[in-house]
């Protein structure tokens, strides 16, 4: 039904991790994948998915994080 369609991109999540999160659920890869592909460690990837950003090294590489991790998922990095 269209309702369900239109309530789910108006919940859409704000947390950018939760999104590159389910993209990679949706392409059934574990985080140790990604963050192989990434050259991350896991916790890394989990923090970004999590929202912690505060745990990883400063904002400059934050934001590269999120941009690499969108880019291999086929994301907007934007």
């Amino acid at each position: 039904m269209n309702t369900s369609n239109s309530e789910s991109a108006m919940t859409a999540p704000g947390n950018p991790g939760e999104r590159l999160r389910q993209a990679r659920e949706a392409r059934h890869w574990s985080r140790a994948e990604v963050a192989l592909q990434l050259h991350l460690s896991e916790d890394a990837v989990r923090y970004i998915e999590d929202g912690l950003f505060d745990k990883l090294p400063g904002a400059t590489f934050s934001r590269g994080y999120i941009r690499s991790y969108a880019k291999l998922l086929g994301l907007d990095g934007a």
